[in-house]
This record gives C-alpha cells, sequence and structure tokens, in this order.
C-alpha cells in the first residue's frame, strides 16, 4: 500500500497565515481605494461648482454691461431715432458703434437698428438689415445703405 504524501506542516500553516493575512489586506486596498474615489467626486463636483459659480458671475457681469449700454445709447442723443440720415453723418455713426463696442469687453459685434429705417449702423459700415442677415455680421461697408436694399 502507497501512502499519499502529506504537505508539510509548514507548507499548510504558510498557507493559512497568507489567507489569514491576505483577505483583511484586500479588504484594506478595496476601502482605501473607495474612499478615494469618493474624495475625487466631491473635488470634481466642487471645483465644477466653483466653474459654474465664476461663469454665472461673469455673465451676469456682461449682462450688466450689456444693459447699461443700451440704456446709455438709449438716453443719449447721438442716434436720434427716425431721423433722416446724411451719407456724411454715416462715418460719424459708425465710429460711435465702434467706441460703443470698446467699451464693453465681452461684445464682439455691434448693431443699431432702428425699426423705421432700412439700415443699420455697425462697427464695419453702414448697410441694410437685408445685407445683415443674408451676409452675417462681417459684412462689408457700403457706401450708401441704400445700395443692398431689396
Amino acid at each position: 500500500m502507497t501512502r499519499k504524501k502529506q504537505p508539510s506542516v509548514l507548507k499548510r500553516y504558510m498557507l493559512s497565515y497568507i489567507f489569514v493575512f491576505s483577505i483583511p489586506l484586500i479588504l484594506l486596498v478595496f476601502l482605501i481605494n473607495t474612499i478615494y474615489i469618493q474624495n475625487i467626486r466631491e473635488d470634481i463636483t466642487q471645483l465644477n461648482e466653483t466653474y459654474l459659480t465664476q461663469l454665472d458671475a461673469e455673465l451676469d457681469r456682461t449682462f450688466d454691461d450689456l444693459h447699461s449700454m443700451r440704456d446709455f445709447i438709449n438716453h443719449e442723443n447721438s442716434f436720434p431715432a427716425g431721423a433722416v440720415y446724411m451719407n456724411n453723418q454715416y462715418n460719424e455713426y459708425n465710429n460711435l458703434v465702434r467706441v460703443y463696442r470698446q467699451a464693453v469687453d465681452s461684445v464682439q459685434s455691434m448693431f443699431i437698428i432702428y425699426p423705421n429705417q432700412s439700415f443699420i449702423f455697425s462697427p464695419h459700415g453702414t448697410n441694410s438689415i437685408e445685407a445683415l442677415l443674408e451676409y452675417g455680421p462681417e459684412f462689408k461697408s457700403a457706401d450708401n445703405p441704400n445700395d443692398y436694399v431689396r
């Protein structure tokens, strides 16, 4: 009869100690990883909230600037509503629009449009409303805004 070879006592004890110490070690690593991931999520959430708060404040400032610019233009008599503009006044009004646009950093294009007039004033020149709609805000200036009127 042959005897089965039994593992040595040292191997049996080593395996049992490895299992006994590896289970808490694995649990500890899992716990640390979970806490680390939770902290990262909280930091990202807090950072996003900070960015959104800053963006909200910046948008509020921009809209306040735009409203004050609108009120300034409405109350100033540089652009009298309903007046018939002469060609020599066009450049003066376009320069005023350019100055107003530069006063607010966030504004890239600005247009003065009167409902009773068929043209607009912009930093790029005077043109018709149709030209603005067709060619976009970077249209070329016409000497006579009626050139673009259809």
